[in-house]
């Protein structure tokens, strides 16, 4: 990986840190985790499984469980499908919930520059929160590995 997007990685992640709340808990193992926690609001879709997100800066967001086909290459029109799907349910300038797990390695909060996390909406109007991830999957635009 090049020096600078090392250091927009970098930047991006304590800036991140900076600006949302940090909730501890305990997983199995008893070791520290930490999740990021915050109101958002969406800008656009990127792709079936990306988004681009504002908290108090822009970032893009990569879903976690949630496997789309990419938008370009032979399985374009899936992909392409998936992206609509995702448009439908999140619209520019809903406001979301981005829960971003991290542990003690920083790199396990990152891929290719985005930000790996859950978003949660509600999209029935029941006051429950739904994962957008689990969504997808269960609509069958993605799947929750990947799949070769």
């Amino acid at each position: 990986m090049i020096k600078i997007e090392k250091l927009m990685i970098s930047l991006c992640y304590f800036f991140i840190v900076s600006v949302v709340s940090i909730t501890i808990f305990a997983s199995d193992d008893n070791t520290k985790k930490t999740k990021i926690v915050e109101e958002a609001k969406v800008i656009s879709v990127i792709d079936g499984d990306t988004i681009k997100v504002s908290v108090t800066k822009e970032f893009n967001v990569r879903l976690l469980d949630c496997w789309a086909p990419e938008i370009t290459g032979p399985n374009k029109d899936s992909g392409l499908n998936s992206k609509r799907y995702l448009e439908s349910i999140l619209k520019s300038g809903d406001k979301i919930i981005v829960e971003i797990p991290t542990t003690n390695r920083f790199e396990d909060s990152v891929s290719l520059g985005r930000m790996l996390g859950y978003v949660w909406k509600d999209l029935n109007n029941d006051g429950k929160d739904d994962n957008i991830s689990e969504n997808i999957v269960k609509s069958g635009f993605a799947t929750k590995t990947k799949t070769k």
